[in-house]
């Protein structure tokens, strides 16, 4: 279909691969299901013809066009669809999963027990803070998720809860020892199927952080230490979603990844892709072949100072 032109007929702005949202193939547009800042994050890929938002996922051919213009979708097509015959208006990938809140059973979660609080102390941190400042708490002995298929036992785990746009999104439970049996994982997540939102579609970050220089690290009790500058990727990859998050949150990013090779692999790979986007991003290495998280307050104040100033 002839999409520019019923983007200049009907006044809506465009942008090609100049822009940093823009990959080649693609048009720009400005997502009409997102709220909040407007920056080209919908595209749409000229040879396939489809929408596909860096923020919200995908969208269908005719929901997006009658939501642009406010038009039929059969009297679009006849007007821009250059004489073919009109293709299904529905989007043939795996549909998205609708957002919602991750609602827990009554007394899954209970305050923090003396063992996990006295752990987190032999750590360094300050369970008080970490309370206070993330929500962190304990799971009650019986925890139990029953899933589509399966039921998860999360019984005496710290609990670390993952909000998004205000609302629980997801969450991990750590046990302080290594569970013998291979199902009891030592770090174990939300079942996806029950997740308010995909870990894949969120940052780990503070709420109350407004800098737009952010240290990007692999795990939670590294931005506890490092603070609000950090956020996590929450796993050992990481998704295009997020890097979109990162992009449109951030205009100077810091990577502090682990020194194992396969962690600065990633590190090289996400670097890669955030200057896709414009965003200055360079990979810093601690000495010793520490991770943030080992650090202690006088370390992590030189630290964060020194990467401010970089």
């Amino acid at each position: 279909m002839n999409f520019l032109t019923l983007c200049s007929d009907h006044n809506i702005d465009t942008a090609g691969p100049e822009h940093h949202h823009v990959s080649q193939g693609w048009i720009g547009i400005h997502c009409p299901f997102c709220t909040g800042k407007q920056n080209f994050h919908m595209g749409f890929n000229i040879s396939k013809e489809f929408f596909n938002c860096w923020r919200c996922g995908p969208h269908s051919l005719r929901e997006t066009l009658e939501r642009l213009t406010g038009e039929a979708f059969g009297t679009l097509w006849r007007m821009y669809g250059e004489g073919k015959s009109a293709p299904s208006p529905t989007w043939k990938g795996e549909p998205r999963k609708e957002e919602k809140e991750l609602v827990l059973p009554n007394g899954f979660t209970q305050p923090l027990r003396d063992h996990h609080r006295q752990y987190l102390e032999r750590r360094q941190f300050d369970p008080d803070e970490l309370i206070k400042e993330w929500g962190v708490c304990s799971t009650s002995p019986t925890a139990v998720l029953h899933g589509a298929e399966h039921e998860s036992h999360y019984g005496n785990r710290i609990f670390i809860p993952m909000y998004w746009n205000g609302k629980l999104a997801t969450f991990q439970a750590r046990a302080l020892k290594t569970p013998k049996h291979k199902e009891h994982m030592k770090y174990k997540a939300c079942p996806a199927e029950m997740e308010g939102r995909s870990i894949r579609r969120i940052l780990y970050r503070h709420p109350e952080t407004v800098s737009d220089y952010g240290f990007c690290v692999e795990g939670v009790t590294d931005v506890w230490r490092l603070g609000l500058h950090a956020f996590a990727l929450l796993g050992t990859g990481f998704s295009e979603g997020q890097v979109a998050l990162i992009a449109e949150l951030y205009s100077k990013v810091i990577l502090l990844f682990d020194p194992e090779d396969y962690a600065q692999a990633r590190a090289l790979k996400m670097q890669l892709a955030l200057r896709a986007f414009g965003i200055k991003a360079t990979i810093h290495s601690l000495p010793d072949e520490r991770d943030p998280a080992e650090l202690n307050r006088q370390e992590v104040s030189m630290l964060v100072q020194h990467l401010l100033n970089v």
